[in-house]
């Protein structure tokens, strides 16, 4: 996990993670990166923000949700391997 700091510095960091841990993985066992924008479970936090871009309307709100869950499981993990 890497924290905002005050020099604005996360990509770097998160880069300098990233490329140490690439370093040192075993190549029969390739690096899987997931980055979630959240350090908990974003769907369930997620729902407000659902709600809000619906101006409260549960059945839209939902709609909304559903199609979103269903793209991301569509579009991620991007394989990157090619």
């Amino acid at each position: 996990v890497v924290s905002e700091n005050k020099n604005n510095e996360s990509y770097n960091l998160l880069l300098t993670k990233i490329k140490s841990i690439k370093k040192a993985a075993d190549p029969k066992q390739p690096l899987l990166l997931s980055l979630e924008r959240y350090g908990w479970d974003s769907k369930v936090n997620a729902w407000r923000r659902f709600l809000i871009a619906r101006n409260g309307d549960v059945a839209a709100a939902t709609k909304m949700m559903t199609a979103h869950t269903t793209w991301k499981h569509k579009t991620f993990p991007i394989d990157i391997s090619d």
